[in-house]
């Protein structure tokens, strides 16, 4: 009887540590498979990869992390709430400070103005020089501020007959020439939009260079990897210009800008 005992319990143990053993194989398969994924800027599927890894840690900041930056990257807009809550948590309770960017990112898409000045300036605070630098969050500080103080919404689009000339002075500062339409908003209004539209062609740009220097690390052609640093350097001193254009116009908008009103 003891025997028979013995053996069940034994049994019990080895099936048990057999589960796990399982269960931890597997997880460290979706781990891999999710980081590669990520490293691809596959984030679709790397979504699905760290939500997986979130039905067996949901208490994990790092995945959660993963999770609000994937969304965010994928413009999964009806998910932007998602988002905005695994970002939080992970921003609360993990070592991942971008967390606290990619938040205030996610809210200014949400219009909760001032909740994204909180969280750009929780990051530009408490975060790695070389990444406030590189996100240039002092721009999406600018940007998060003109909304909030001139209570624009999506609502206040620029008409397709505004125009908007920016034009270069002798001094290599710039000048904005806005002639709205007389349907038009303020031209403050015509202002914000145009500084939006020149942040996001600046972002987009920075953000495809990025992608192409990852890419160009993998090449061992020297001609092709010589004309991708080519198309990279031009692809950076468009995103440049866009942003020293997005920058002044924030700055008009702030009253403290070398940039003018013509």
């Amino acid at each position: 009887m003891r025997i028979t005992i013995r053996f069940f319990i034994s049994f019990i143990y080895l099936f048990f540590f057999h589960n796990l053993y399982c269960q931890l194989d597997k997880t460290d398969e979706i781990k891999k498979n999710a980081e590669l994924n990520f490293k691809r800027n596959d984030f679709e599927q790397a979504l699905l990869n760290y939500e997986d890894l979130l039905m067996l840690y949901p208490q994990d900041p790092e995945y959660h992390y993963r999770k609000g930056l994937c969304l965010f990257e994928m413009n999964a807009i009806n998910r932007y709430n998602e988002a905005a809550l695994s970002l939080e948590y992970a921003a609360a309770k993990g070592d991942e400070n971008k967390a606290w960017y990619y938040l205030g990112k996610v809210q200014l898409h949400q219009q909760k103005y001032d909740e994204a000045i909180k969280a750009f300036t929780r990051f530009k605070t408490i975060g790695k020089r070389k990444d406030t630098k590189r996100l240039q969050v002092d721009a999406d500080i600018n940007l998060a501020k003109s909304k909030y103080q001139n209570g624009t919404t999506n609502q206040n689009e620029v008409t397709e007959t505004t125009e908007v000339k920016v034009i270069e002075q002798p001094d290599n500062n710039l000048a904005l020439k806005v002639i709205p339409a007389s349907n038009s908003n303020s031209e403050n209004d015509v202002i914000l939009k145009y500084a939006m539209q020149m942040q996001f062609a600046a972002d987009t740009l920075t953000r495809c260079a990025k992608e192409k220097r990852a890419y160009a690390k993998s090449i061992k052609n020297e001609e092709e990897k010589k004309n991708l640093g080519r198309e990279i350097t031009q692809l950076e001193k468009e995103a440049a210009k866009k942003q020293k254009t997005a920058d002044s116009c924030f700055s008009i908008l702030s009253n403290s800008s070398e940039f003018q009103v013509l």
